[in-house]
């Protein structure tokens, strides 16, 4: 399985990203757009995957490119993603009956390495129905608090290396990977149990199958850790780092 950014994200993908479990969470953002201030940036325009059995002729239109491309655009701090209806054809070529864009705001901070931050969720809950409400019981009250402090973590985050840069200093291709809690935990087949590590990178703690930083150099010491766990092949890590490239400028 291939981590998709949402650049994030990039991250996409969102990321990549927002239903997987054991990623950095935060209530709030860690960064805004200051902390991208000073260094290169992602260059607007067509982005693309790198994938060695995705081929596509990538001067055509994004609606003609295959899903494996993971085709998006990026302009000015947003990461537009095309979205269709319909299905694939048998060259996996999309089979479209009609599209819409998306926009989702990013910052990518500065720093060794990059950190990738995007709005990955809302908090759940909605307004109450009226007349009394019950008591809830011990055990509801607290999978309850679980729940709810589960639901305010929608912010994630990636790790983001660049691997090229334009003459004009502007990010033309990059690698990136989750911010993970720690290491996935080891199950024998068949095993139950949150899909969450029982041995957070240090700075993290568990929240449901999430996790916190306690600071800013917790979180990027754990963007560290994960690259090294994304490279690692671990057979209980779901997903690997993933390289994108820049393809042309425009929005389609």
């Amino acid at each position: 399985m291939r981590w998709p950014v949402r650049v994030l994200v990039l991250l996409s993908s969102a990321l990549l990203l927002g239903a997987c479990t054991n990623m950095v969470r935060s209530e709030a953002p860690w960064f805004g757009p200051a902390d991208a201030e000073g260094a290169p940036a992602l260059r607007d325009g067509v982005w693309a995957a790198v994938h060695p059995d995705c081929r596509f002729d990538a001067d055509r239109p994004l609606e003609q490119w295959p899903t494996c491309a993971d085709a998006r655009v990026i302009r000015d701090g947003e990461d537009l993603d095309l979205s269709y209806s319909g299905g694939e054809d048998e060259h996996g070529r999309r089979r479209r009956s009609g599209y819409g864009w998306s926009s989702e705001a990013f910052v990518l901070a500065a720093g060794a390495p990059r950190i990738h931050q995007r709005a990955c969720g809302a908090p759940r809950g909605g307004q109450a129905e009226e007349g009394p409400a019950e008591e809830p019981a011990p055990a509801a009250a607290a999978v309850e608090a679980w729940d709810e402090a589960v639901s305010r973590l929608v912010y994630c985050y990636a790790g983001l290396r660049a691997d090229g840069l334009d003459a004009e200093g502007r990010i033309i291709a990059f690698t990136t990977w989750p911010i993970w809690c720690g290491p996935f935990p080891q199950r024998t087949e068949g095993e139950g149990g949150p899909n969450v590590t029982d041995a957070p990178f240090p700075g993290l703690a568990v929240v449901g199958e999430h996790c916190v930083a306690d600071d800013v150099e917790a979180l990027r010491a754990a963007a560290t850790a994960s690259e090294t766990l994304s490279a690692s092949g671990e057979p209980t890590n779901p997903f690997g780092p993933a390289r994108f490239r820049w393809v042309r400028e425009g929005w389609r």
